[in-house]
This record gives C-alpha cells, structure tokens and sequence, in this order.
C-alpha cells in the first residue's frame, strides 16, 4: 500500500511554567545591643543548582535598619563557600530585649 499516512490528532503544545519551591531555614540569631551594626551570612539553599544564577531579594523587616543591599544575583559556577549573601543590619537604639526580626530572604 502506497500513499501518505494519515494524520492523526495534532499533539498538544508543551509550555514550560516556572515551579516556585519555598524552603523555609531556621532564623540566624545573634546576641545585639541597641545600637550596634550587625554582619549576617545568609547562604544559598543547596536545592539551587550551581550552574545557574541565582537571584535574591530581602524584605526588610519593620523593626531594623537594614545597611546592605535587598537584591542581587549570584553568578553561575560560584565555589560553594562563596554561595552566600551579606546582611549588614543596624538595631535600633530602642529596640526593646527579645527577637528582633530582621527579614526575609528570598532565592530564586
């Protein structure tokens, strides 16, 4: 038999969607008096390949004064060592004793 094949249905169109993963990491302590700078190293969560960027923002807290930057990217290839953020936070001179919630960090 000669011819050409029939056509069948038309296969459905494949449209790649961004999958978000939230991982939530227990909040860095650190012992401060009002009025004292302080320098945290926040790292990137291993779940994010090293082969690919990895951008970040912070949503500053109400109650700190955050100094460094709230966003940025770490560039692909990074040395696991050096696969981390700086947050450089003021506490404020009437910060009452307790938890003093900086912010949040977020990686994608």
């Amino acid at each position: 038999m000669t011819g050409t094949p029939a056509a069948g249905p038309a296969a459905p169109a494949l449209i790649a969607t961004p999958v978000t993963v939230t991982l939530r990491a227990a909040p860095a302590r650190a012992n401060a008096a009002p009025r004292s700078v302080h320098v945290l190293r926040v790292p990137v969560p291993t779940p994010l390949p090293r082969q690919h960027s990895v951008h970040w923002s912070m949503r500053p807290g109400s109650r700190a004064e955050v100094l460094s930057s709230i966003e940025g990217t770490i560039t692909p290839g990074t040395p696991d060592a050096l696969r981390a953020i700086t947050v450089v936070t003021r506490i404020p001179a009437r910060a009452a004793a307790g938890v003093l919630p900086v912010g949040e960090v977020e990686f994608t």
